[in-house]
């Protein structure tokens, strides 16, 4: 049986990269169009919210490589957040 170990690591890091763009659009929309959200009456905390999921996200990033990185081509892309 082939050592799915690499895959599985980058299909994490593919997730927890989808996962905090998702959370970082979420909060960009919050943010220009606050008016039209009519279900968040506290703006800011459900800004908070968001961040809070990317820093998750990141958090699993940040596992995988500290404690995966001797299983080779695992690449972390930071610059989502610097977008």
């Amino acid at each position: 049986m082939k050592d799915m170990t690499n895959e599985i690591l980058k299909s994490v890091v593919a997730h927890a990269d989808g996962m905090i763009a998702k959370h970082k659009t979420n909060v960009l929309v919050q943010m220009k169009n606050s008016v039209g959200v009519a279900e968040h009456g506290d703006h800011i905390e459900t800004i908070q919210q968001e961040m809070e999921k990317i820093a998750h996200y990141e958090d699993i990033k940040d596992v995988v490589a500290k404690h995966f990185k001797e299983y080779g081509d695992i690449h972390l892309d930071k610059s989502l957040l610097n977008e």
